[in-house]
């Protein structure tokens, strides 16, 4: 397709759509990137960006990341654009005038305007503009052809189209991870455009598929920058890191592996105080104090000072996160009293509950590794009250050896639990668990339902009463059976009772049903496969 007559291949609707976009001012930036390679901000719906290529004024590349699936409205715009600079004639005609100037003074003035002019310098620089080309033409391309699979997920919602965002995004990172060597800013450029494309999706995507590629890219990003080795390297990728962070994080995209890829090299590229900074920035630009301080101490972790860990650990109110990596790196350090302080300051806070469980289990954990057992009983006691069994199962262990003073704690954690979970499913397995069968006995008289769960576990201790209670609930629900679905809970008591040895009383209500019922039909054919 010739610049000079695109508009014969064109449809009329996308002609006339990228002429008014032309005539209205939409392209933002149109750069000319290299002698034939053209590259165009434009805005609309959203800003895309255009590359186009020529070969002797015909169009060999043309490449917009819109989901426009061919030529769309926005590459028309550029045409028109290129076309007018291409036919652009000027004013003066400057080759008559140099004509008699010696080549060492054209040098020299060429020089002057090249270190004046950034676009000239751009044009003229002693940089690799064939590769440069090469590489925005690749990112581009991924880009398209990301946000063409991306369109057609969303348009269907199957489960195959997200596979082929998966499939291509995996061939990105393979790639990426290939060419980081010769080409390490392009790799991570690639690697951090598919991050940032699938975020938008995240809401809509499958979730185990979405958390499946996401895992797959942050993997490859820190495997990439393991082979990070040289000092200039690193302070090459942890710029550029920074400085993309910092740019989604204005755009409010945070993406916060970028920093962690930064504070990965750190010991290498020696941007400590770079990383701290660029968190200054953005804290201060986004109100997010508490991831930049997690960040900070991530940081520090690596590569501060142990002056600068311990400000850090002894600050008043850390926020949660923080608070977090500051218990975990104290225990790991041993440094067992800071962690346990730091336990006990969050879980007085008015945190959220889950927190503070977290940290009553860490601080279980210390005590457990410095043999406090009567600490280690006070925790457990109280992550028990909230009915998991695990908890449950932690605190016995503790009374094995005191059979005793486990019968009086268990009575004690059983009378607290009864103040607020005593309708609860969580209760009656705590009884169970805690073999309090009278308790459990009660419960099943209260809610007559129950005792088809427990009937197993009290038969040894109650025979009678379990039998009763299956019996009576059995004839009541018998009044209400008008269908198939009823007749087979009826047939499951009586299972139920064969199964704990009940015989006669399961040949009573057989008998019972047959005679009671005897027009039910379905009923009889249930009952004789018994």
């Amino acid at each position: 397709m010739n610049i000079q007559q695109f508009e014969k291949q064109i449809s009329k609707v996308i002609l006339k759509r990228g002429k008014d976009y032309y005539e209205n001012g939409s392209i933002s930036e149109l750069e000319q990137v290299a002698a034939n390679a053209w590259r165009a901000k434009i805005l609309g719906t959203n800003a895309y960006f255009v590359y186009v290529q020529l070969a002797d004024e015909h169009i060999t590349v043309s490449q917009c990341d819109c989901p426009f699936d061919g030529t769309c409205k926005h590459e028309v715009a550029v045409y028109f654009a290129i076309r007018k600079a291409l036919n652009k004639k000027p004013a003066t005609d400057y080759k008559a005038y140099f004509q008699h100037y010696e080549k060492q003074e054209l040098v020299d003035i060429l020089a002057d305007l090249v270190a004046q002019d950034p676009a000239l310098q751009k044009r003229f620089a002693p940089i690799k503009t064939k590769e440069k080309v090469n590489a925005e033409l690749l990112i581009a391309q991924a880009k398209s052809k990301l946000l063409k699979l991306i369109g057609r997920y969303l348009r269907t919602y199957t489960d195959d189209a997200f596979q082929d965002v998966m499939a291509f995004i995996e061939t990105v990172i393979d790639d990426s991870q290939a060419g980081f060597a010769k080409e390490p800013l392009v790799a991570l450029e690639l690697m951090t455009l598919c991050v940032e494309q699938l975020a938008g999706v995240q809401d809509d995507a499958p979730t185990w598929m979405y958390e499946q590629i996401e895992q797959d890219i942050f993997g490859h990003f820190s495997h990439v920058l393991g082979e990070v080795k040289t000092n200039d390297e690193a302070i090459t990728v942890s710029n550029w890191l920074l400085k993309r962070f910092e740019k989604n994080a204005k755009g409010n995209l945070v993406h916060v592996f970028l920093v962690d890829g930064a504070i990965q090299i750190s010991s290498i590229s020696n941007a400590k105080y770079h990383i701290i900074d660029a968190l200054g920035r953005y804290s201060r630009y986004t109100n997010q104090q508490e991831t930049a301080q997690s960040l900070h101490f991530s940081l520090l972790m690596e590569v501060g000072t142990p002056e600068e860990i311990t400000a850090f650990i002894h600050q008043e109110q850390p926020p949660v996160k923080l608070r977090n990596l500051l218990i975990d790196y104290c225990v790991r350090e041993m440094r067992y009293e800071e962690a346990l302080q730091l336990c006990a300051d969050g879980i007085d806070t008015d945190a959220p509950s889950h927190y503070r469980t977290r940290w009553l289990r860490q601080a279980y954990q210390v005590h457990k590794e410095t043999n406090n057992i009567a600490a280690q009983r006070t925790i457990a006691f109280e992550l028990a009250l909230d009915c998991e069994m695990d908890d449950i199962e932690r605190l016995k262990a503790l009374y094995q050896k005191e059979p005793a003073l486990w019968q009086e704690v268990s009575q004690d954690l059983i009378m607290m639990i009864e103040q607020t979970k005593s309708d609860s499913y969580y209760y009656t397995h705590v009884l169970e668990l805690l073999e309090d069968w009278q308790r459990l006995l009660q419960y099943c008289q209260k809610h007559p339902q129950a005792i088809l769960r427990y009937c197993q576990s009290l038969r040894p201790h109650y025979p009678q009463e379990v039998s009763h209670l299956l019996t009576q609930l059995l004839l009541e629900k018998s009044q209400r059976a008008s269908n198939r679905s009823h007749y087979q809970e009826l047939a499951n008591i009586i299972e139920r009772l064969l199964v704990l040895d009940y015989e006669q009383k399961a040949n009573e209500l057989i008998a019972y049903l047959r005679i009671t019922y005897p027009r039910k039909t379905a009923l009889h054919e249930i009952l004789n496969q018994i």
